[in-house]
């Protein structure tokens, strides 16, 4: 279980830098936020680990864009808001090296003043992993990601392919506290389109 509590400044542009599409807010306040979370990690089957956890995030003072005109908007602070949901993540434990991950986020993001059901917030995203590590000199993983921004549709979003990387590490040399390795990452593989 966790429990905290914490804020969000507004950012310099947000504040003092105006341009063409986007008015600043000199007025903007901090955004504070109260989070909770309680769940549960096992590793008590034999190849399995598992994590699942609730949590509830309430906003105060939230900061969320508006429209100023037909082509240009600007951040305000807006009431409560009430972000909250379930998370989900399995690993299996390595057979020849290779080892399988996924995972899965819902989430439901309220105004709690107006009831709304809350835009560009993720509704739900999946992970899913694929690991190499041969414990000596080599690891690498494939990783792909899924999020449904719940973008409003004005913005022309795209999301709706999953996103995937893979990163690669190779140990070269080893000699008591110091050691030599090189790494590649190649991003979005496939060339998917993901964003608000």
């Amino acid at each position: 279980a966790y429990a905290a509590q914490g804020f969000n400044i507004p950012s310099l542009g947000n504040t003092y830098g105006d341009n063409f599409y986007y008015s600043a807010n000199p007025n903007l306040k901090v955004e504070t936020v109260r989070s909770y979370q309680a769940g549960v990690e096992t590793a008590a089957l034999k190849y399995l680990w598992m994590k699942v956890t609730a949590f509830t995030n309430k906003i105060q003072d939230s900061l969320n864009s508006e429209a100023t005109s037909g082509t240009s908007f600007t951040f305000v602070n807006t009431g409560k808001q009430r972000r909250q949901g379930i998370e989900a993540e399995v690993k299996t434990a390595p057979v020849y090296n290779f080892s399988v991950s996924a995972g899965a986020e819902f989430i439901d993001a309220k105004d709690l003043e107006t009831g709304r059901r809350l835009t560009d917030i993720p509704t739900h995203v999946y992970d899913l992993g694929l690991h190499y590590n041969d414990e000596q000199s080599f690891k690498a993983l494939l990783h792909g990601r899924y999020i449904n921004w719940n973008a409003d549709p004005s913005n022309q979003a795209s999301y709706d392919s999953f996103i995937f990387d893979l990163s690669m590490i190779k140990k070269i040399h080893q000699r008591n506290y110091a050691g030599l390795e090189v790494f590649a990452a190649v991003h979005n593989i496939f060339n998917g389109s993901q964003y608000l």
